[in-house]
């Protein structure tokens, strides 16, 4: 495919294309765009934390900055009925790549981002090539920052902008998987060296019993390394969760933009993850599972109350109907005082003829007789 031809997924091919009676809507975010997302406290924290007034009011006074990724996938098909969808996004960094020595993550594994002002990059890769170029020098992707986030199940009348054609796309992915089995693979050998010296130190151990000397083994290669990769694999295993993710129990929720133009400065990707623990801390403080039940509790007593009124209400209207469908049957009209009543008037003041009068103890109707039709 000719890249500097418009693809079938770019921008300028949408634009490009004839005017139909019918608006094509995007999926917000598109798979494979460029995107401007942030984090909106409240609708991450879970559904029994959002009933605590104090930990609603404490995410309200969080401040949450712009970042830039590209969406990389979804997690699941995309159902536009649910109220969320979740992806997940690698952040674009501008820079110098930096090495994480806990994740075993170096400066080259990361895939600069077209335009860079250098002739090299530290990997030694082609830089990717985004439909349109980004607004930032020198950016570059790396498996070092991403997350996995929900967003609202939201439609947009505009393609993005800034987007990965399918080679750019599968190239991106090919060199992310490449760095993430690198990570992983030293991380394998670091856990088992350290398991060997541990079974070294403890091998020499030995006893007697009954006249016999007891000799602790060591377990074979095979076992040692088919017990280090399960403990890995169970463990957040590198190419199913986001390397910097905070562990918490919050669902990440972000309102996504395809419009880069907006973000003038990139924000440094832990930023997001600081963001992320503010939030964690507020769900840990201020709503903790007795705090969420104690407003359960009160809510439920609330929404009782409420019930309670409605069906007095209720009761109050349908007696006034019945005893207006008698005074039809008889050929008399409706008694003026349940009119005003039902039409919102102070049905607590004297009018003439009124047959209905509020009992302020129970709340129900108390029917009395005119002389005259008794």
């Amino acid at each position: 495919m000719d890249r500097d031809s418009p693809s079938a997924y770019s921008a300028s091919a949408f634009q490009a294309a004839p005017a139909t009676s019918h608006q094509r809507r995007y999926i917000l975010p598109e798979i494979s765009a460029f995107v401007v997302f942030e984090i909106d406290p409240v609708a991450s924290l879970s559904e029994g934390a959002q009933g605590v007034p104090e930990a609603i009011e404490a995410c309200k006074r969080l401040a949450n900055k712009p970042y830039v990724g590209v969406v990389v996938r979804r997690n699941g098909m995309y159902l536009p009925w649910e109220p969320y969808n979740t992806c997940l996004v690698r952040f674009i960094q501008q820079g110098d790549p930096k090495s994480v020595p806990t994740k075993f993550i170096e400066p080259r594994m990361s895939v600069p981002v077209l335009p860079v002002t250098t002739d090299s990059h530290i990997s030694g890769r082609a830089p990717i090539r985004p439909s349109k170029l980004l607004p930032w020098n020198d950016c570059h992707i790396s498996v070092s920052a991403d997350a996995f986030v929900r967003s609202p199940s939201t439609f947009t009348d505009n393609p993005a902008d800034w987007k990965l054609d399918d080679e750019e796309e599968d190239r991106l992915q090919d060199m992310m998987l490449d760095d993430i089995d690198e990570a992983e693979a030293k991380r394998y050998a670091s856990e088992l060296e350290a398991r060997r010296q541990d079974i070294q130190t403890s091998s020499s151990v030995t006893g007697v019993a009954d006249g016999v000397v007891l000799s602790v083994g060591s377990p074979s290669e095979y076992q040692l390394s088919k017990v280090v990769k399960q403990d890995l694999d169970n463990n957040n295993h590198i190419k199913d969760t986001s390397l910097d993710r905070t562990d918490t129990q919050v669902v990440i929720t972000v309102h996504f933009k395809h419009d880069l133009s907006s973000v003038e400065q990139l924000n440094d990707p832990l930023e997001y993850f600081e963001e992320v623990e503010a939030i964690q801390r507020i769900l840990k403080e201020l709503a903790p599972p007795s705090r969420i039940a104690e407003c359960r509790a009160l809510k439920l007593q609330d929404d009782i109350r409420r019930a309670k009124e409605m069906d007095a209400t209720l009761y109050d209207n349908q007696t006034m109907d019945m005893l207006d469908q008698h005074d039809e049957l008889a050929g008399q009209s409706p008694s003026l005082g349940r009119s005003a009543a039902k039409e919102g008037t102070d049905g607590d003041q004297s009018v003439p003829g009124s047959r209905k009068e509020l009992d302020s103890n129970s709340g129900l109707a108390t029917i009395f007789f005119d002389a005259d039709h008794s």
